[in-house]
């Protein structure tokens, strides 16, 4: 293996190979790290009250790319009693997101700087959605 004294030219070829597990394991943790990073005191509470559905919309009504199951079990370890109730987590997400997504908004969010990872896409009017947050993110950079 060659050593590596500058970053601009490493190839993935100079690095040694990783395992699928060893990545997947990697990612998991540099996620949880993220994660316990970024949660909201909203989050912390409900999870330390095992309000999932609490969760679920708070994540759903604010636009929050939905968390996986390993996520919210490392958040329920450090934070709440170590269970997870995913399927209302689940439900109570997608209910958020009806909200959330609801194409009147789109503007109003694009407006006001907050970003858009794509979470009403799978909505019929998910285009729509996008275009409109594009314009009101596009007429705030224009002031």
């Amino acid at each position: 293996m060659k050593n590596i004294k500058s970053f601009k030219n490493v190839s993935l070829v100079s690095l040694p190979l990783i395992g699928a597990s060893m990545l997947r394991r990697l990612l998991i943790v540099l996620l949880s790290v993220q994660l316990l990073a970024c949660t909201s005191t909203q989050v912390k509470d409900d999870i330390s009250e095992n309000n999932w559905q609490g969760i679920g919309e708070y994540h759903g009504t604010t636009g929050t790319i939905e968390y996986s199951l390993a996520q919210l079990q490392v958040l329920s370890d450090k934070y709440g009693n170590g269970e997870v109730d995913y399927s209302t987590y689940r439900k109570s997400y997608e209910n958020g997101l009806i909200i959330y997504c609801q194409p009147e908004n789109a503007i109003q969010i694009g407006g006001s700087g907050k970003r858009y990872d794509g979470v009403c896409d799978h909505f019929p009017h998910g285009y729509k959605f996008r275009r409109d947050w594009e314009l009101g993110r596009d007429m705030k950079s224009a002031m």
